[in-house]
């Protein structure tokens, strides 16, 4: 029996040359073959056998595909009920237009398809739509070809390559060639193509794709998607220059976002049927639930934030757009948006003062937990923690701010007792019993814990309550990482003396020598938490990547990290060796006075770049390193504006050039690759989970989109939809499937498209 990817290939390989596909061994999946794959992967191969079979003339499928659907349904432990429930409506979809012979049907059932899917115009899914047009609408097709002739869906005229190819998005001309443009030109593909080219810098051919996308998903059910896409556009102007068009931009997105509020009912029923509108089980949302309100409203202050700031030149106003934007988003880093906001922020920064990218909110967040395992001070830390608190609740995150005082507080009571802390945090008790009930009663109560065990215990309460405001992993402030607080001396002993108690006594022991975090976030070199260069030198941070490098090597390979002499060094860097020299021991001058300032760790000299014989990060004291950003790529000349329309469709009737379309080969894979992330990856020596959460904190990422549909989620370059969070476009990780889609908790970050199907 062939396992399901063989399946595929050979349903795939049927379908390129237009046979009629063998339904027997999709008939035939019963076993671990399908009971143990993948959702999504499963419900793509059931879409496309119903394609295929339409596409070469055969019988409906859909009581095959069917019975296979419920065998999974029922017999799989892997089922999670979000991809194949809709994938068997979009299979009835498909069979309404080829009944009613409806291109506009059919253009609509390409349309799910894609959604949250970066490879979809490189899969076989175009061209069998295009060939199944051809047979529902043999008129569509020009004397040699059997492309689309003329048609409109969405509101928006579409045609074969020619139209496709004037878009100069990747992948443009190979679809030119097969003839399969009109059905690879959806409204996610044309978002992925305008966040691409808004990552590169060319705005105005951005705005342009955008604007198309838009008035896409505004005719389709993805009203969270298209909310989102009014963001982009948004971005997409400012980008430009154009500040007044993107204010316009904005109201118009207000008025969407009211008129959603109007045209779908709240949610009734028991707790959790909101996933109906962020989440849906079928392909329309059916109604609005409090989070999904809060979700558009996010959206709406996103785009008002950004106007303001780049109208006013307001570095503050541009946080809290990167606050919201990013705010519990894992994969903000691998999406377009880092890149955008670069651009964005090198146009419109006052001179002298950088606007943060790479740092939002839940960036200072962790690297106050962090910062707290070097003992710092009862004064920084309350600072740090009153301006985070302020800082969120101008971009109106006021539950997430109250959360990262309260952990504060926990933080704050391991290092310095309870006493200490309850004497500075009682003053905001009144506003934050309020907004979190349940969790400041979690806090108050560990704070009294009468034992040490009793205090674990409640800490695991507190720290399962926060999760649901997608708040930083708490378990790396002090006395909860699994290093311990850092010391000085290094390893502590039984009888070396604790630290002061915490909650009821509770002591806060280390348990091994220093492990620290030295990170890049844009230009702001952190070391554990604490600054040591809001603006790093530009040979320091030329020292740090190439050291980095080697760093990252050695962890790969398993091997010792290796030193580099001062003279291969001076080759690598471009500098002579006196100056690095000197550039180490300024650097070790700065880490030593910022750690004296706030904090109780003296760190040492050779803590981060250990030298003698050479030069290298230390990796008896260095956990993880994250590399600064790279340079943005110079911004490739835009074509003309366009003086009337921004997207005006092929004249109709043109013809299409060319032949009969031949399917493009099928891909190596069955899901499709996003594009590697372009931002070097943090490197630990010690933990693959700490490099995960650490990347996905930065901001420095290649295009990735994922969708979010307006029956779905929120708006970011990536979608509400997409895998994993399906974002909105490149993303490592799974492939884009239905089963891979997560919703994300209350009050997190834009999600996926509510819509993807693969």
């Amino acid at each position: 029996m062939q396992d399901l990817y063989g399946v595929y290939r050979a349903l795939e390989e049927q379908v390129m040359r237009q046979a009629l596909p063998d339904l027997g061994p999709v008939r035939g999946l019963s076993g671990p073959e399908l009971l143990e794959a993948d959702e999504g992967e499963v419900a793509r191969l059931l879409i496309l056998a119903a394609v295929g079979s339409y596409a070469a003339g055969g019988p409906p499928a859909t009581d095959v595909l069917s019975v296979v659907s419920r065998r999974y349904q029922e017999r799989s432990f892997l089922c999670t009920g979000r991809s194949l429930p809709r994938a068997v409506e979009l299979i009835g979809l498909l069979d309404a237009a080829v009944a009613a012979r409806s291109l506009r049907q059919l253009g609509e059932v390409a349309d799910h398809v894609s959604q949250g899917w970066p490879g979809y115009s490189d899969s076989v899914f175009p061209a069998a739509f295009t060939a199944l047009a051809a047979r529902l609408d043999p008129m569509s097709t020009d004397a040699g070809g059997a492309g689309l002739g003329a048609g409109t869906f969405n509101g928006t005229a579409f045609r074969p390559a020619a139209a496709f190819a004037t878009a100069s998005a990747p992948g443009a001309a190979s679809e030119a060639a097969s003839g399969d443009g009109g059905f690879a030109v959806t409204s996610f593909t044309r978002r992925e193509a305008g966040l691409g080219h808004a990552a590169a810098g060319r705005a105005v051919q951005a705005a342009d794709l955008l604007r198309e996308s838009l008035g896409r998903y505004r005719a389709s059910p993805y009203r969270a998607d298209a909310v989102w896409v009014f963001t982009d556009l948004i971005l997409a102007e400012l980008m430009a220059g154009r500040v007044r068009e993107a204010a316009g931009v904005g109201e118009e997105q207000h008025r969407f976002v009211e008129e959603v509020f109007t045209t779908l009912p709240p949610v009734t029923g028991p707790a959790g049927a909101g996933v109906a509108f962020t989440r849906p089980a079928g392909l329309r949302p059916r109604a609005l639930a409090p989070e999904d309100h809060e979700l558009l409203l996010r959206h709406v202050r996103t785009g008002q934030f950004l106007v303001e700031a780049c109208r006013h030149r307001s570095a503050e106003d541009f946080a809290a757009a990167v606050d919201l934007l990013s705010f519990g988003w894992a994969h903000f880093a691998d999406s377009p948006y880092p890149r955008i906001l670069r651009h964005l922020a090198g146009r419109y920064a006052a001179p002298g003062a950088p606007w943060e990218v790479c740092l939002g909110a839940e960036g200072w967040w962790h690297r106050m937990l962090r910062s707290s395992r070097a003992r710092v001070t009862s004064a920084h830390l309350v600072a740090t923690a009153t301006a985070l608190r302020a800082r969120l609740a101008h971009a109106g995150l006021l539950v997430q701010g109250d959360v990262a005082l309260l952990d504060a507080a926990v933080v704050h009571a391991r290092l310095y007792g309870a006493a200490a802390t309850v004497e500075w945090v009682t003053r905001y008790v009144g506003e934050l019993r309020p907004r979190i009930p349940d969790l400041l009663r979690a806090a108050v109560t560990y704070l009294q814990a009468p034992t040490a065990q009793e205090a674990a215990r409640l800490l695991a309460s507190y720290t399962a309550l926060r999760a649901a405001c997608a708040a930083p992993d708490l378990l790396c402030a002090a006395g909860l990482h699994p290093a311990g607080p850092l010391h000085p001396a290094g390893p502590l002993h039984p009888a070396d003396p604790p630290h002061p108690a915490g909650p009821g006594g509770a002591v806060a022991r280390g348990g091994r020598s220093p492990r620290l975090e030295v990170a890049f976030y844009g230009s702001l070199l952190s070391v554990e938490g604490i600054t040591v260069h809001r603006v790093t030198p530009a040979p320091l941070a030329q020292l740090l990547r190439v050291l980095g490098e080697e760093f990252a090597r050695a962890g790969e390979r398993g091997e010792e990290v290796p030193f580099l002499s001062a003279a291969e060094l001076a080759e690598r860097t471009g500098r002579t060796p006196a100056a690095l020299a000197q550039t180490v021991r300024r650097f070790r001058a700065v880490c030593q006075e910022r750690f004296a300032e706030a904090t109780a760790f003296p760190i040492g000299p050779e803590t981060v770049i250990q030298g003698r014989p050479g030069y290298r990060l230390n990796p008896d004291s260095v956990e993880i390193f994250l590399p600064p950003p790279p340079p943005l790529p110079p911004t490739l000349p835009e074509p003309p504006e366009p003086s009337a329309s921004h997207a005006a469709p092929a004249p109709a009737g043109t013809a299409v050039p060319g032949g009969p379309a031949e399917l493009p080969a099928p891909p190596a894979r069955m899901a499709a690759r996003a594009p590697a992330a372009s931002r070097t990856p943090p490197v630990s020596r010690t933990s693959a989970v700490s490099r995960k959460s650490l990347a996905a904190r930065t901001s420095g990422g290649t295009p990735q989109i994922s969708s979010a549909p307006a029956t779905g989620t929120p708006p970011p370059t990536p979608h509400p939809h997409s895998p994993d969070p399906h974002s909105p476009h490149p993303h490592p990780g799974p492939a884009p499937g239905l089963s891979s889609v997560r919703r994300p908790p209350a009050g997190s970050g834009p999600a996926p498209s509510t819509r993807s199907l693969l």
